[in-house]
């Protein structure tokens, strides 16, 4: 079991890329005023539109998506690694 953690642990998976800030921006939607409509934390938001998010509430994605009517995949872009 010990090997099988080492070998996860240094496979590149790929990434995922926030489109939040590119959405908001396309719509005219300040961070502070999204933040107010979607109960989302200002921080928080400000994580996903300068792609320094690390973790995501389920919920809040499901707010931004109901709140845009978007998809997930309008927001939110999987790169595969290389």
């Amino acid at each position: 079991m010990e090997n099988l953690v080492n070998v996860v642990q240094t496979v590149n998976y790929g990434k995922f890329v926030f489109k939040l800030d590119e959405v908001l921006a396309e719509r005219k939607i300040s961070i502070s005023s999204f933040s107010r409509v979607t109960g989302i934390d200002y921080r928080a938001l400000k994580r996903m539109t300068d792609k320094s998010v690390t973790r995501v509430d389920l919920d809040s994605l499901a707010r931004i998506c109901f709140s845009l009517k978007c998809d997930l995949k309008d927001i939110i872009e999987y790169i595969p690694p290389k």
